[in-house]
């Protein structure tokens, strides 16, 4: 490993990014790096899925990965109706594209309490063909929000739903929504005219309403990584310790860098996109931190800076 400055991505709760930071490192010398959820703590109203980087339960989820969405074993890619607390996660999509199942409609009740100003997440892990979500709450159209960065890969329709996760947040103006029934209906937009399964369309982690807060117009803002997560190019090693030799480097003699991640009841997933000083980025070195207190090390050369990691 050269001496330099690395970024050491990312903590992870499953598949969602919750820390990202970096560690500068000078040659022979030894670097130590906490790394902790950065998470916001939000209470939604309510969810639908889990925020965690995946489309686990959706429609279809199960079987996306070895099957093309064409496959006659697959449920309809019908536009879908799903109403909060009566109808199974099995009963939303797990991908919204256009020439299939525009739009999706949830409906859910609110008392008078809930009708101010709200938020709307919602969560995707993957985009195709500049596919995104626009939304209509009660008649009113909420802003259309940019096109996502093209990863140039079917993605969908190739047995993945890893890409960019990309946030959607969409604040709904105070007097949108209702006492009674409420209605949100969610779009694929794009400006591209491909067609079929592949015609714009994005995957979905989670959708949630938050009713705290406050809103003085409708906007609609993106959160993206900085980078993406790759299942196939990812290393699971059993222990906390990555070698640099699985990637063609010199053998470890020296910890530059450790990272404690203590106090979670859930699995966090560590990845580490090691950033050279030129520029040159090294491929993922993943470690699954299953205890509630562990420690990822990466060691390197004591004066090697020729050396590759």
């Amino acid at each position: 490993m050269k001496a330099g400055t690395y970024t050491m991505k990312k903590l992870y709760r499953d598949e969602f990014e919750v820390a990202s930071q970096s560690v500068t490192v000078g040659a022979g010398g030894t670097v130590t790096s906490n790394i902790a959820s950065q998470e916001a703590a939000v209470s939604p109203l309510w969810s639908i899925g889990e925020l965690d980087g995946q489309p686990q339960g959706f429609q279809n989820a199960d079987l996306q990965l070895y099957m093309h969405p064409s496959d006659v074993r697959m449920s309809s890619w019908s536009a879908k109706t799903y109403t909060v607390g009566s109808t199974s996660l099995s009963g939303f999509p797990m991908a919204q594209i256009k020439d299939y199942n525009n739009p999706t409609t949830i409906k859910f009740t609110l008392n008078s309490s809930q009708t101010g100003a709200a938020t709307l997440r919602i969560a995707t892990t993957l985009s195709y063909a500049g596919g995104r979500p626009q939304v209509t709450v009660n008649g009113w159209s909420g802003p259309s929000p940019g096109a996502p960065t093209d990863i140039n890969s079917r993605g969908f329709t190739r047995g993945t739903y890893r890409g960019w996760n990309v946030m959607y947040t969409v604040n709904i103006p105070s007097g949108t929504l209702v006492s009674g029934t409420n209605t949100i209906l969610i779009s694929v937009i794009s400006g591209s005219t491909t067609t079929g399964f592949l015609s714009p369309s994005f995957i979905y982690d989670s959708v949630q309403l938050i009713t705290s807060g406050s809103s003085s117009g409708g906007t609609t803002t993106t959160t993206r990584a900085t980078s993406t997560t790759r299942a196939t190019s990812t290393t699971r090693a059993s222990s906390a310790a990555a070698s640099s030799t699985a990637a063609g480097g010199v053998a470890p003699s020296k910890k530059v860098a450790s990272f404690p991640c203590a106090g979670t009841d859930k699995a966090l997933k560590f990845t580490a996109n090691v950033v050279e000083p030129a520029g040159r980025v090294q491929p993922h070195a993943r470690v699954d931190l299953l205890a509630s207190t562990a420690t990822v090390s990466i060691r390197a050369p004591v004066a090697d800076t020729n050396s590759r990691f």
